[in-house]
Order: C-alpha cells, then structure tokens, then sequence
C-alpha cells in the first residue's frame, strides 16, 4: 500500500470509488448522489485548488478524501 495525491487521470476510479463504497454501506441510491457531488467536485473545481489524498494497493485505489 501507498499514498498518493489525487491526479485527474484516477478521476474515474474515485468517483467509482465513492459510488460503490457508499451503495454498499447506505443503499444504491445515496452512493449515485455521492458518485454526483464528487463527479461535480472534480469538474467544476479549478484543479490548482482541489488537492486529494488516496491509498492505492497494487494500482487499486482502496480509499481517498
């Protein structure tokens, strides 16, 4: 395992990420609202001031804030 910054090109894996997690754990239905608002966060964020933090393990991304 190891830390990484968050880079637009893993931006698919975390919003997919946040979609399952949150389907899992709250329902299908709050993890498409979740998928959403971190879908709009990437997009409508200007990417010099949007900084995330994620844990990859063997190129998988396992969590990220």
């Amino acid at each position: 395992m190891h830390p990484a910054f968050f880079v637009e090109a893993k931006s698919k894996e975390v919003i997919e990420l946040f979609e399952n997690v949150f389907s899992a754990s709250e329902g299908k239905e709050e993890g498409q609202v979740l998928a959403g608002f971190v879908s709009n966060l990437i997009a409508k964020t200007n990417p010099q001031e949007l900084i995330g933090c994620m844990m990859e393990d063997n190129g998988d991304i396992i969590g990220c804030i």
